[in-house]
């Protein structure tokens, strides 16, 4: 059996290593992009006040920057991109949480890092499963 690269990883192949047919690859691309537009979406649809707003906005430039760092550097070139894409997401969307509790928190700063710990964990985990769904439904295209 074959070992196959994590480039070939990425791509879109059936059992036999085939390319999948062209409305299983639509399929998915909806599917994937539908489950990933909801998953980034509906925690700033629920932000009910201005720090929640705040954490959410935070949470995505964080996640941004993770990204721009993740293809920047050379740090865990070595796992998978999925793994990689999750782990800075993740870690990028606790960053920007923190850092928003602390700044509009209005707590002590023990307490806001408490309170952005516990808020970002759940941000991370909805940004990183959106992430993961977009990025599979933009590799659902490729051959």
């Amino acid at each position: 059996m074959k070992n196959p690269t994590a480039q070939q990883q990425d791509q879109s192949l059936d059992l036999n290593d085939n390319p999948l047919p062209a409305p299983i690859r639509i399929l998915r691309a909806t599917a994937f992009g539908t489950i990933g537009l909801l998953l980034v979406v509906v925690t700033p649809i629920g932000a009910d006040n201005m720090l929640e707003k705040m954490q959410t906005t935070f949470g995505a430039c964080g996640a941004v920057i993770a990204f721009v760092l993740m293809r920047l550097t050379k740090w865990r070139k070595s796992s998978l991109p999925t793994n990689r894409l999750a782990l800075f997401l993740f870690l990028g969307s606790m960053a920007g949480t923190v850092a928003s509790t602390v700044w509009f928190g209005g707590w002590s700063l023990f307490d806001s890092i408490a309170t952005g710990l516990g808020s970002g964990v759940v941000l991370g985990i909805m940004n990183s499963l959106g992430g993961i769904a977009l990025r599979s439904s933009l590799l659902s295209f490729s051959k």
